[in-house]
């Protein structure tokens, strides 16, 4: 089970990651186009 992981958003070498911290039931919300969608394709992709 993944108990957390780092996520980073964009591609500019600056930009810091961000760690979350997963529980057994976790929920990605916000607006269309925020990347919630790609976040769980990246996890999927690393448990692979």
């Amino acid at each position: 089970m993944i108990s957390s992981f780092l996520l980073k958003s964009g591609r500019s070498p600056g930009s810091v990651a961000e760690l979350i911290t997963a529980t057994p039931v976790t929920v990605f919300v916000g607006p269309n186009n925020s990347g919630k969608s790609k976040a769980l394709k990246e996890i999927e992709n690393f448990c692979r």
